[in-house]
């Protein structure tokens, strides 16, 4: 289908006047070449060789226009199986462009040969001389005639509607220049409109972060580049997800560009917000309509005053109101140049936020001339020496505008991609200002245990922590709308929340995909999963970056997965028990935040028991040819560095699949097994009797200690005795719980149980295996002790070898009655983000902070340490000899570095809580 094409370019003279019919050259209506096509591949081999066509070369080549007029028996006679050939939609797609072009050419001959070059002369032609025209070509520049006289009256009214705002503009702007040494020209007295709010800090600044910074130098120096080479100036698209930043920097880019040399300038554009994209786009004359539309109107707007408001006294029509103007439909390029010549703005950078909204509808059109001639008007102000920045949500709106996509090579342009990353340990303090923005706004009491919560769910997020300043501040200003303030996580609530809100009303697995994907991954990519699910949850805005363009993660917002709001989704009850601790009433003291960073590992065994290997992710790592999760996988994992292995006696073999028990998509993954020996202590609370009891399926087991079952209590001469039944009992409950075919994670409840926190065990072996209540084949063991270590005080390495020596002490009795063969006991040191700082101090003085990994291993294992709980053993390397004799091969690790608590955590990194520095926003102490 040919479609109407009458933006051509004009000289620079032509663009300070109105526009002519004249102005359109045929030459540049009736194409002849195309951007995605090279015209070398107008033969049949050239096409084979540059698409990789799996057909045979030709003996003689020919064009595709002789090839589509030979007979079937000719085709066959050259090319066995060439119906195939023919259907390809390479083919199908440059046949239908040679032909045009042909038709074009020919169209074009004849008119040359009459004298006629531009639109008016045809217009001028004779029916005699246009009879001389091919039909098609004939009705293609009839209605282009058509369209063109049409966009001539509605510049017309156009230039009339803008030209006593301009004057008004040039007057006031004289009026200011009146007597001044040196007279600003009138770019600088353009107000371009700001796409989102912009908060000041106290030292002036707008945007924090040096990594953000880095990108807006970055975006400025792409955007006005000395080179006039189309290399040199490729397109900018910026990503991230909604909420993350885009906007403002954005908008940075925009109050920068002048700053680059005189009269450049940047105009901000948006296709949501105060300019949303409301209507269907069906033709590329919609798209120059809706793009060039948009720069025509914040050039308009930024001719008013500061702070006008639209339909105000005095202020600019709003932006809906412009496009329902006729002349609205017949903006382009030609009169966003003449509007910017005639106020002076010599390079210009569009800045166009989220115009993924238009590119994924041109991307669903069929015909491609149509999306090349899409294209090539989004790109067209590079004729000018303009540039284009973008924004979108995802990576796949980036790829679409790239050159070597199939929607990029419609522009000829490459693109350049930037990223808005996450923070970390080492970046958050780039965005201190924050958080002293929230201690002043909110002293003492104020900061509430709510507030804390949401801190803690928003500061690994500055767009999320933004968002909060922003809602507070409107609120202290009382801006109509804003009645009350943020008061916690539940009045966070931006336009994605909302629309998530629907899609789990149908679908409470919308994120379960995630989840199972993160736990059967091998290395960073997210392959297991159906298809187009984790492009979509992105699209959605529910996928952030990593931390760096070294970090390929994706990871699933707190504010999604915290948000009560989505309480629909499957893992919301879960996930919250770990976001409820960092709401904890009272101080935020050192044993709250270790709670809290416990909550959060357990939560993360839990879901990884809950879908590693499961009976969905098998069928897609079978469709897909991917390997099984192993031993070997997890162990690299979720355990950080091993510093010490002890082989077993008996070999085990690590690259056996990780085998949990098969809990369904429907089974309740908050569903907890109470330990038995807890409650029947004669102190045990009504509810802690009346709960399940060992026998019910879940996920966690709690057990009273484990896995040293180690139990004290004074005597009648106030000493401290072993209770051996206790003991017993404790023992007894845990190879119950190990050996059943139920439980996954276990969660031992003593406040002083020694050496572990949390544990995780899994089954290794046949995945089809039947297997009893009693479940004893061969198990891995994981021992996590993460309990909170004051930052003034450094960690001894006597402190970690005892935390290991009672861990693997108390593992001897389950190796035989529990068949287990590998143990990992893991010393998670959540000290990561204090400068300055050692976490373990051994023999050595305190040495300068480790953010990657200790540089040795905090084990002692030939020294001899005393424990309260009377170990056998008091070596390390004793114990794990014993263990080893006893076929369980043992190692130690630590999960050290933020690499490995990501690892770990995955997307719960982003709410653990800061147990290595001062609070950054102090509530009241207590009195």
């Amino acid at each position: 289908m040919l479609r109407r094409f009458v933006s051509a370019p004009w000289t620079a003279a032509a663009q300070t006047r109105l526009f002519r019919v004249a102005d359109v050259q045929l030459e540049r209506l009736l194409r002849t070449q195309s951007a995605r096509i090279p015209s070398y591949a107008f033969s049949v081999n050239d096409l084979i060789q540059q698409y990789r066509l799996d057909y045979p070369l030709l003996a003689e080549d020919q064009t595709l226009a002789a090839w589509a007029t030979n007979e079937a028996s000719k085709k066959k006679h050259l090319m066995p199986g060439f119906a195939k050939f023919d259907s390809d939609p390479h083919v199908k797609d440059a046949t239908k462009t040679v032909k045009l072009f042909a038709r074009n050419s020919k169209a074009l001959d004849v008119l040359d040969s009459l004298g006629i070059t531009n639109l008016e002369e045809f217009g001028r032609s004779t029916r005699a001389e246009r009879r001389k025209v091919g039909k098609r070509a004939l009705n293609f520049l009839k209605a282009s005639l058509r369209e063109a006289k049409e966009k001539v009256n509605h510049v017309r009214e156009l230039r009339k509607w803008l030209d006593p705002q301009f004057d008004a503009f040039k007057k006031r702007v004289d009026g200011l220049n009146s007597g001044v040494h040196e007279p600003k020209p009138y770019s600088a007295h353009l107000n371009m409109m700001e796409l989102t709010y912009r908060h000041t800090y106290a030292d002036g600044q707008r945007m924090l972060g040096s990594d953000r910074k880095k990108t807006l130098e970055t975006l400025l120096d792409r955007a006005f580049p000395e080179s006039e080479k189309k290399e040199d100036n490729p397109i900018s698209y910026l990503v991230a997800a909604p909420r993350q930043g885009k906007s403002l920097m954005l908008d940075e880019v925009v109050a920068n560009a002048a700053s680059r040399d005189k009269n450049y300038f940047g105009v901000a554009i948006s296709f949501t917000s105060a300019t949303p994209l409301t209507k269907p786009i069906d033709c590329a004359r919609d798209v120059r309509s809706e793009f060039w539309g948009r720069v025509v109107y914040s050039l308009y707007r930024a001719m008013f005053p500061k702070d006008s408001v639209p339909h105000a006294s005095g202020g600019p029509v709003s932006f809906g109101a412009f496009t329902r103007l006729p002349f609205f439909k017949s903006i382009d390029k030609d009169v966003a140049f003449s509007l910017a010549d005639k106020l002076g703005l010599g390079r210009v950078v569009i800045a166009a936020d989220e115009i993924s909204r238009v590119i994924s509808q041109i991307d669903k059109w069929r015909n491609k001339e149509e999306k090349e001639l899409a294209m090539t008007s989004l790109t067209a102000m590079y004729t000018a020496r303009w540039s284009l920045l973008c924004s979108g949500f995802t990576m796949n709106d980036a790829m679409m505008m790239c050159a070597h996509s199939t929607m990029g090579t419609y522009s000829g342009r490459d693109t350049k991609c930037e990223f808005l990353f996450t923070l970390t340990s080492g970046t958050r303090g780039d965005f201190a200002q924050m958080a002293r923005f929230l201690e002043k706004s909110y002293p003492g009491d104020a900061f509430t245990p709510a507030r804390r919560g949401l801190y803690e769910i928003v500061k690994n997020v500055p767009g999320y922590f933004g968002l909060w300043i922003e809602m507070s501040e409107k609120f202290i200003n009382k801006e109509p709308g804003y009645p009350t303030d943020v008061s916690g996580i539940e009045d966070l609530h931006p336009p994605m929340i909302g629309a998530i809100v629907n899609f789990l009303r149908t679908n409470p697995h919308l994120f379960s995909d995630y989840w199972r994907a993160v736990a059967n991954r091998k290395g960073d990519a997210l392959k297991v999963a159906h298809h187009g699910v984790l492009e979509n949850l992105e699209a959605m805005g529910t996928v952030l970056a990593g931390a760096s363009l070294l970090d390929d993660r994706r990871y699933l917002s707190p504010l999604v997965y915290a948000h009560p709001s989505l309480s629909r989704a499957r893992e919301y009850d879960l996930i919250f028990l770990a976001v409820e601790k960092l709401h904890a009433q009272g101080q935020w003291t050192n044993m709250a935040r270790g709670k809290a960073l416990t909550m959060a590992i357990q939560v993360k065994l839990a879901l990884t028991a809950a879908y590693v290997n499961d009976p969905i992710a098998s069928r897609i790592m079978a469709n897909k040819n991917l390997p099984i999760v192993t031993s070997r996988t997890l162990i690299e994992r979720l355990c950080g560095e091993r510093h010490v292995i002890v082989p077993g006696a008996h070999t085990f073999d690590e690259d056996l699949a990780a085998e949990f028990p098969d809990y369904g998509i429907d089974f309740p993954l908050t569903s907890v097994a109470k330990s038995d020996v807890e409650a029947s202590d004669a102190n045990a609370s009504d509810a802690e009797r009346r709960d399940v009891g060992a026998a019910e399926k879940a996920i966690v087991k709690k057990v009273s200690a484990f896995p040293a079952v180690w139990s004290e209590k004074n005597n009648q001469n106030e000493n401290i005795q072993a209770t051996k039944e206790k003991q017993a009992k404790r023992l007894a409950e845990n190879i119950a719980a190990l050996n059943s075919a139920h439980f996954s994670v276990l969660s031992p409840q003593c406040i002083c149980n020694p050496g572990c926190d949390v544990a995780m065990f899994f089954r290794v072996g046949n995945k089809n295996v039947a297997v009893a209540e009693d479940d004893r084949r061969e198990k891995v063991l994981f021992l996590f002790e993460a309990k909170y270590h004051s930052p003034t005080t450094p960690i001894s390495d006597e402190d970690v070898s005892m935390k290991a020596l009672d861990s693997l002490n108390g593992v001897l009795p389950y190796v035989i009655p529990c068949n287990v063969r590998r143990v990992c006991f893991v010393f998670c040191n959540p000290a990561l983000g204090v400068e300055g700082k050692s976490y373990l101090d051994g023999d050595e003085e305190v040495a300068e902070p480790s953010h990657s990994q200790p540089q040795r291993a905090p084990f002692l294992m030939q020294k001899e340490l005393s424990s309260p709980s009377n170990d056998p053993f008091k070596t390390l390397s004793g114990v794990m000899g014993e263990l080893g004799r006893l076929g369980c091969t043992t190692s130690l690790h630590t999960v050290w570095s933020e690499k490995e608590w990501r690892n770990l955590l995955d997307s719960l990194y982003f709410i653990i809580p800061d147990t290595d520095e001062e609070d950054p926003i102090p509530s009241s102490k207590p009195q």
